[in-house]
């Protein structure tokens, strides 16, 4: 079962978080999968397309207030050990 789903205190998991654009600085609100990672982020603001680099999660753990779901629950898990 995956831990997303099974976990004790589901709302400790933000699934929504603010993306900065690192060309403009324009800031959107998001809401972040539970599966996928998103590597490409197209600004509303500028239009630019930012792609993270091959070594980075995604956009959210780059250019966001929050990463994703995925790296949360990891740092809930080292917490509770």
């Amino acid at each position: 079962m995956d831990k997303l789903f099974g976990q004790k205190n589901p709302q400790r998991i933000q699934m929504r978080t603010v993306v900065q654009c690192p060309h403009c600085g324009f800031k959107i609100t998001e809401k972040m999968p539970l599966i996928q990672k998103v590597k490409v982020f197209h600004c509303p603001g500028c239009h630019e397309y930012t792609t993270v680099e091959q070594s980075a999660c995604c956009v959210f753990c780059e250019f966001a207030k929050q990463p994703c779901p995925e790296v949360q629950q990891r740092m809930l898990d080292k917490v509770e050990e």
